[in-house]
């Protein structure tokens, strides 16, 4: 599979199940897709990186537009006043490394088991 397909799949199947389910739902999807797209581990990272980095920035935004910056607003002046922008950079950051850890393992893990069917 291509790595842009992989990380398409990745970010609508993640994205749908993050916003229905949980967010631990969406974290299970980048997994089984990284691990049967037949990644080495140096590309499963960056590509789970990538995938969440979006799927929890645009999430950070869907929900800040919702309750139009209030939460936003309050939360950058508790921080010593960052803006919204640095508050959802920072939401996506922290989800690429969910997603980084998570593409890693799947990646390592079809790597071990290839290792032990040959």
């Amino acid at each position: 599979m291509s790595k842009l397909v992989v990380i398409t799949i990745t970010v609508v199947a993640g994205f749908l199940l993050s916003y229905f389910v949980n967010w631990l739902a969406g974290l299970a999807v980048g997994f089984v897709v990284i691990w049967f797209s037949q990644v080495h581990w140096r590309e499963g990272w960056w590509m789970g990186f990538l995938s969440y980095f979006i799927i929890w920035g645009s999430y950070a935004y869907l929900l800040n537009a919702q309750n139009d910056n209030i939460l936003s607003i309050q939360m950058g002046d508790l921080f010593g006043g960052l803006s919204i922008f640095s508050l959802i950079f920072a939401t996506a950051v922290m989800g690429g490394v969910a997603g980084l850890l998570t593409g890693c393992m799947a990646a390592s893990l079809h790597f071990k088991t290839d290792m032990l069917n040959s």
